[in-house]
C-alpha cells in the first residue's frame, strides 16, 4: 500500500504547532494505510498458520 507524505504538509503542521499533532491531516494516509493492514490481521494470521508446517 504505497502512500506519499506531502512535504509541504509536514513543514506547514511543524511551523504552526511546533510538533505533530496524531490527527493532523498530514498523517491521514499513513493512518488509512495502517487501518487497512489492522483490519487484515486475521488475514495475515491464517496465511502464516498455513505455511507452518507441524512440529516447527
Amino acid at each position: 500500500m504505497p502512500f506519499t507524505v506531502d512535504i509541504n504538509l509536514v513543514t506547514e503542521c511543524w511551523q504552526e504547532y511546533g510538533e505533530f499533532p496524531e490527527d493532523h491531516e498530514v498523517f491521514y494516509l499513513l493512518c488509512a494505510a495502517l487501518g487497512k493492514l489492522k483490519e487484515a490481521i486475521l488475514i495475515f494470521d491464517e496465511m502464516f498458520s498455513a505455511s507452518i508446517e507441524p512440529g516447527e
